[in-house]
């Protein structure tokens, strides 16, 4: 999602919660969780979250529940041809004051063929510094990784979210099957901190 795109969410939310006064922490948080999706998508759970509620704020909770049946049942994206690399970012040290963080596993995605191993590390320490800025915590990057191996770190993380988001496995797998990998990882190299 580009810039101007997520001012247009942004001023979208806005308007459907007229009474709602955003802060900085709100903004903050609602750009991010706006960014983790499709612009198409992320439109539609906003009018989904809308519809459904009688709120005088907006939910992140309602409308990630809004969006990711869009994502999960192949609801159709701009990018159909995009691609897992095997390369991940993840929170593993959440700051205390987001301790929900730790374990955000966040896919570096490419259109078509897969950049040289050399540009991924490159656009993963991008991504990673970013995180870092934005939402503090203690990042890694994770290179050669299938969905099912990025399920099982976060699971030996965070094992209570097995228990809160049923099968995480399953879940994920789900999300990857969109997004086929541009080639099956070889051997894990594990956590890459940077």
């Amino acid at each position: 999602m580009n810039a101007d795109q997520l001012a247009q969410l942004l001023d979208e939310l806005r308007g459907l919660y007229p009474d709602w006064t955003c802060t900085a922490a709100e903004r903050t948080e609602w750009t991010a969780l706006l960014n983790r999706y499709d612009y198409q998508v992320a439109k539609a759970a906003l009018r989904t979250m809308w519809r459904g509620s009688n709120y005088k704020r907006p939910s992140p909770g309602r409308f990630t529940n809004a969006a990711e049946p869009m994502i999960l049942h192949g609801q159709p994206t701009l990018y159909e041809n995009n691609r897992l690399t095997g390369t991940w970012i993840l929170c593993v040290e959440a700051p205390p004051q987001f301790p929900s963080r730790k374990g955000w596993a966040i896919p570096l995605i490419c259109h078509g063929e897969p950049p040289p191993n050399q540009e991924l590390q490159a656009q993963a320490s991008i991504m990673v510094e970013r995180h870092r800025k934005l939402y503090e915590g203690l990042w890694v990057i994770l290179h050669g990784q299938t969905c099912a191996q990025v399920a099982d770190r976060i699971a030996q993380l965070c094992p209570h979210r097995m228990k809160v988001s049923g099968n995480l496995q399953a879940i994920i797998a789900r999300l990857c099957k969109k997004f086929q990998p541009a080639e099956e990882p070889g051997e894990t190299t594990g956590f890459g901190a940077t």
